[in-house]
């Protein structure tokens, strides 16, 4: 599954399972596969990410009962792997996500995993924790896409050739 905010911002491929619960669909995500943007970026992007996701499947899939997340890639600007586990706690925490349990892998690295439900106050907290994630984030949806960088490049080397040449 492809993650984009907008047209602009493409965060990369989420590898989601699915599991039929009696409560309904329950979704697993796991890998992720990075985008350019996200690796080169030096913010951490993680907390938007993980809100867009739930998102995603609380406004597209109203069949999806429950979203799980199994945590675990380094993040160094988070700080000590500690603090990176307690980070991601607290963003869990702030979008009413349930069962979260911190699962030490080694002495520098950490899986959180926890489940979200959209119920109504969760993506009540949801859209606030996004909202304010995507105002901070906002001079990434501000620029222009590749695509568009790469055309208005081409276009700029064209009017600079044409300048050159009235001048010479």
């Amino acid at each position: 599954m492809h993650m984009h905010y907008g047209d602009d911002v493409y965060f990369g491929v989420v590898h989601p399972t699915t599991t039929v619960e009696p409560e309904g669909i329950a979704v697993s995500i796991g890998m992720f596969n990075p985008s350019a943007l996200v690796v080169n970026d030096p913010r951490p992007l993680g907390r938007w990410l993980l809100y867009e996701i739930c998102d995603h499947f609380a406004s597209e899939h109203p069949e999806v009962a429950a979203v799980g997340f199994a945590l675990a890639r380094p993040m160094d600007l988070l700080g000590a792997p500690a603090e990176q586990a307690l980070a991601r706690v607290a963003a869990l925490e702030r979008i009413g996500a349930r069962d979260i349990t911190v699962v030490p892998r080694s002495h520098l690295r950490f899986r959180i995993c926890g489940v979200w439900t959209p119920t109504q106050a969760n993506v009540a907290a949801l859209r606030e924790a996004l909202n304010e994630q995507r105002e901070l984030f906002a001079d990434l949806a501000a620029a222009p896409s590749p695509k568009a960088a790469r055309a208005l490049l081409d276009r700029s080397k064209t009017l600079l050739a044409r300048i050159r040449a009235y001048l010479a």
